[in-house]
């Protein structure tokens, strides 16, 4: 007897309803026409508006709302990746034991519980504070130590509805359409929601929570389970596409620790250039936008499938990007104000175009490569949240440091980047020998 443990959702499902010998077993009816595609990435856009404020930028709210110093924030964002972790690495196997455990439930069911857990947390901080006026910051600690690992568990499981039964073209098409979707949302939201971030930040997050529960609309028009890979008649993957995979899946952990640590920083880096609260978090916008973007080019030109030249190219503008936001204050100082807008500016917008190209290539491989199950959403979730548990951890390390007279406060930007650069490069190194000898060697 196969263990259940290895089973997809679908296949619990299948299961249940599996007809007796010698009878036929009648289709399972589903959702109409376009509903069956548009529901899951109307879903993914709501949810991905709410998720964006409350792992990119939460820490300009909790900057408005608690006065969270550069530290503090670092430190939240390191028990935002830890978190993160537990989510997506089990995402796949608890989806399978809840399915197991309760016969009534499906796939589509838990992302209704999902949901309503989400806006129970977002709601949390501001009865909190309503009841109890002098509570402290604790409220948004427990809040995001729980609110990030159901996010972990949510877009593993999104994902297999995403690209259920697709392959080829099909499948390029879906997941291109679903990083623009979720990345614009994400860059929508950082505009839309940041007055209220800076003037009402704890009501923001219950706005935040009443749209999690807006998107349950989507979930009648979704099937019970995702469709599973599609196994059938196609033609086969490139060798080296395997060999991508492996190089993408390297870099990936590698950008979120870029990433991870910057948006911390960008508060007070925001503060240098005396940037009023409510325009701050649209600065923010620039690198989420530029990230929308770069994911529809990514979609609509294809001549990167199966090249080497992303690996190398998109990892150099991260870095490249990553330092010239962390010192655009001194630039500003040594070179004039105008200097330093550049520099911040230019530095997201490559920072953006360089994070959106990892991504892509990494999703887009291990789905073609892997499989389109909560498994595979997971493996590629997980590698995202060890990226942003490390990138805060070492800059929470440099900031320790300063606050206990370790190291002088000028030396912040220098130590970040230079543990942030020592990561990427080392990865990048590794990738460029990988490059090397896959191009001498044939295909």
């Amino acid at each position: 007897m196969p263990d259940h443990a290895t089973k997809s959702p679908t296949q619990i499902a299948a299961d249940r309803t599996r007809a007796p010998l010698g009878t036929a077993s009648a289709p399972t009816p589903s959702p109409i026409g376009l509903a069956s595609d548009a529901a899951p990435h109307a879903f993914t856009f709501l949810n991905s508006f709410c998720t964006t404020i409350l792992t990119t930028a939460i820490f300009f709210l909790t900057k408005s709302a608690y006065g969270f110093t550069q530290t503090l924030n670092l430190a939240l964002a390191v028990l935002l990746g830890v978190t993160y972790i537990v989510g997506a690495r089990f995402a796949g196997a608890i989806t399978r034991r809840l399915l197991r455990t309760f016969p009534a439930l499906s796939s589509r069911g838990i992302l209704a519980l999902l949901l309503l857990a989400l806006a129970l947390l977002c709601a949390t901080p501001l009865v909190i504070v309503r009841v109890w006026p002098d509570t402290g910051s604790w409220p948004i600690w427990v809040v995001i130590g729980l609110y990030s690992p159901l996010t972990g568990i949510l877009w593993p499981l999104v994902e297999s509805f995403i690209a259920g039964g697709k392959r080829g073209d099909r499948l390029v098409r879906s997941v291109g359409l679903w990083n623009v979707n979720w990345s614009s949302a994400g860059a929508i939201a950082s505009i839309a929601v940041a007055p209220l971030i800076a003037n009402y930040p704890l009501e923001s997050m219950v706005l935040l929570g009443g749209i999690h529960l807006l998107s349950g609309l989507c979930l009648p028009f979704f099937p019970a389970h995702p469709a599973p890979h599609a196994d059938g008649p196609h033609d086969p993957h490139p060798a080296h596409y395997t060999a991508l995979l492996v190089t993408f899946r390297m870099l990936l952990p590698a950008a979120y620790v870029a990433s991870s640590t910057l948006m911390p920083l960008l508060p007070n880096l925001t503060e240098s250039f005396n940037v009023v609260p409510v325009l701050s978090t649209l600065i923010t916008a620039i690198y989420l936008a530029t990230r929308s973007f770069t994911f529809l080019g990514f979609q609509f030109f294809r001549g990167w499938h199966g090249r080497w030249w992303p690996a190398i190219v998109c990892p150099a503008l991260l870095i490249v990007g990553f330092g010239l936001v962390v010192f655009a204050s001194r630039i500003g100082g040594n070179l004039g104000s105008g200097a330093g807008w550049f520099a911040l500016v230019g530095g997201l917008v490559g920072f953006g175009v360089g994070m959106a190209g990892i991504y892509s290539g990494a999703l887009y491989y291990a789905l073609e490569v892997g499989n389109a199950q909560v498994d595979a959403g997971g493996a590629h979730e997980t590698l995202i949240g060890v990226g942003y548990t490390i990138g805060p951890a070492m800059g929470l390390g440099v900031a320790l440091a300063i606050d206990r007279g370790r190291l002088k406060p000028t030396s912040f930007e220098p130590w970040v980047l230079s543990a942030v650069a020592v990561v990427v490069v080392a990865v990048v190194l590794m990738v460029a020998v990988r490059v090397r000898q896959q191009t001498r060697s044939p295909r």
